[in-house]
């Protein structure tokens, strides 16, 4: 589980991390969409995402947030992978 941290309707963060083999992740910068469940971005929620390389969709996640409301249904983040960790650009 890879928890998101927004203010209003700003990502600020990763609160916690998930790590993956190298055979799982290389190292680069991924695209990462999240997209609610339900179609409403309530204080707490899961969502379905996708990380894409190249335009490839690699991995799928659960994540949930741990602040508020945001506005729409799909919010797209850029995540840098540093030696298997994933991290936020």
């Amino acid at each position: 589980m890879i928890k998101l941290s927004f203010e209003g309707n700003k990502f600020v963060g990763i609160v916690g991390s998930k790590t993956y083999s190298n055979d799982e992740l290389t190292n680069g910068t991924y695209y990462f969409r999240c997209r609610a469940n339900d179609g409403e971005f309530n204080s707490h929620y899961t969502a379905v995402t996708t990380i894409l390389y190249d335009n490839v969709a690699i991995l799928n996640y659960t994540v949930e947030t741990v602040t508020p409301v945001i506005s729409g249904a799909t919010n797209d983040f850029f995540l840098n992978v540093v030696g298997g960790l994933l991290e936020s650009r």
